[in-house]
């Protein structure tokens, strides 16, 4: 489901990806500061849904840090039902989070997950933030395309819309860079949003929020 977003309203944020993958480094990347735990171990693994409200570049950002869609402590109906209670359920971008080095078949069965889960839909509100920039080497588009047909594919479902992050460098610039391109997808979208209602759950979220 899509609406029409006012080009001066909140920005809600929502990153998804695999365990591991830099979702909670780039939420941090993204606020300027340490927010979400991001650091190596068991841990440090996300078990829940965390929303930070900010101003970023301007504009008053809602981002929302998920748990990993691979994550064997966290079952897809949790993962739904916290992610509903951390949201306004109008997302205006899903970033999926991508770790840049060889493609698995994990990371395929990942985004597969997300798609599933949000449906089809999804795609058109979605932006891949590559992590790991820093080990990069060479242009992004070099190494999409000599990644492999499975990368390549991923890309190109999402519509060929990607930024890279070195979540190490704390360079604000790569973070104005990416609200310019979140800035350019949300006009092309005519500002929608997407509206997220789980069809087993959705209902009864929404009827919890009116009534709390």
């Amino acid at each position: 489901m899509a609406e029409a977003l006012s080009t001066d309203s909140d920005i809600e944020i929502v990153l998804v990806g695999k365990v591991g993958c830099g979702k909670s480094a780039s939420g941090n990347t993204i606020l300027g500061r340490e927010v979400f735990e991001s650091s190596f171990g068991s841990s440090a693994i996300t078990k829940t849904c965390q929303r930070i409200t900010e101003t970023v570049c301007g504009r008053l950002v809602n981002l929302v840090d998920t748990p990993g869609l691979d994550c064997a402590e966290v079952s897809s109906d949790k993962l739904i039902w916290s992610l509903g209670l951390n949201t306004q359920r109008n997302i205006n971008v899903f970033l999926l989070v991508i770790q840049l080095g060889r493609f698995t078949e994990e990371q395929r069965a990942a985004v597969q997950k997300m798609v599933d889960m949000f449906g089809e839909e999804v795609r058109e509100f979605t932006m891949i933030l590559f992590t790991h920039g820093d080990h990069l080497g060479r242009s992004i588009e070099d190494f999409i395309r000599k990644a492999g047909e499975p990368l390549r594919q991923v890309v190109e479902r999402f519509g060929n819309r990607y930024h890279v992050f070195n979540n190490r460098s704390g360079d604000p610039g790569q973070v104005k860079e990416l609200f310019e391109k979140i800035r350019r997808m949300l006009t092309a979208i005519e500002h929608r949003h997407y509206i997220f209602v789980s069809p087993r759950i959705g209902k009864f979220i929404t009827w919890f929020k009116i009534s709390g």
